[in-house]
């Protein structure tokens, strides 16, 4: 085995690993520190994740997990992909269900009301919106009209993302992201802001349209701030482990 493949298969699960998002924060685990170790033995990973507090909602728990092995058994070479939830009250629970590839309400049985399709879709709709919210904030504060930003079509959008900043490009990337995955149209002459319907959002509605959609950004940025307090408290103040990439706040990298 050439001596930098372990370092470069670590690097690809870490890159993995950045695709998972929490649900309730819209931001992924490795940037807000949760995922505690990783560990590559030969074809074999094992992803360590750790939450902010011992009562995190199981369910939330279980999206991650399975979007931790989803993630990282995408990649072509491993055999057996292990997410271990550690210091949390269903601990046991995830991890059994997670191995044995059972649903959330497979593994909860009475004590799941529901499997997790419905969870799943009201966040990437949070998601979208919110991520919308940042962008549009971004041009009504070039001045641009109303009328000019409902008119926005993707191929625009994606030439503002060519000319902006490092932060900006990243804000716009995540939003197309998130416009790409909803079950519309989307080549480049399509709009690029629709409603939550697939609907364009109209220029005299445009402000209610944002009002909502900063309330969700909020409430997104709110959570993300307390659960960061949370771990801080919990875990410390540096919880990234020694074999992490850096990380990005605000479209930025830095080292912790």
């Amino acid at each position: 085995m050439p001596p930098n493949r372990p370092m470069a298969r670590t690097r690809a699960v870490w890159d993995a690993l950045g695709t998972v998002l929490d649900p309730e924060l819209d931001e992924p685990l490795t940037d807000l520190g949760f995922v505690h170790a990783v560990d590559v033995d030969g074809d074999a990973v094992t992803v360590e994740l750790r939450l902010p507090t011992y009562w995190c909602s199981a369910n939330f728990a279980y999206i991650m997990g399975e979007d931790i092995v989803a993630a990282v058994g995408s990649l072509s070479w491993p055999s057996r992909v292990s997410c271990r939830l550690e210091d949390h009250f269903a601990a046991r629970r995830v991890n059994d269900g997670l191995a044995k590839g059972l649903s959330f309400r497979e593994a909860f049985e009475t004590e799941a009301e529901a499997d997790l399709g419905d969870v799943r879709a009201d966040f990437r709709d949070k998601s979208f919106l919110g991520r919308q919210a940042v962008v549009i904030q971004a041009m009504r504060r070039e001045k641009i009209a109303p009328e000019a930003i409902v008119a926005t079509t993707i191929r625009e959008l994606e030439m503002r993302r060519r000319n902006g900043g490092a932060g900006h490009a990243r804000q716009i990337d995540r939003y197309l992201e998130a416009r790409r995955a909803r079950p519309v149209p989307c080549g480049p002459n399509d709009l690029a802001f629709l409603t939550i319907a697939g609907e364009p959002v109209a220029a005299d509605g445009l402000l209610d349209h944002l009002r909502e959609a900063r309330r969700i950004r909020g409430s997104f940025e709110a959570n993300a701030e307390l659960c960061r307090m949370l771990f801080a408290a919990r875990y410390g103040d540096n919880p990234i482990p020694d074999n992490a990439p850096p990380v990005r706040q605000g479209g930025e990298e830095y080292i912790l």
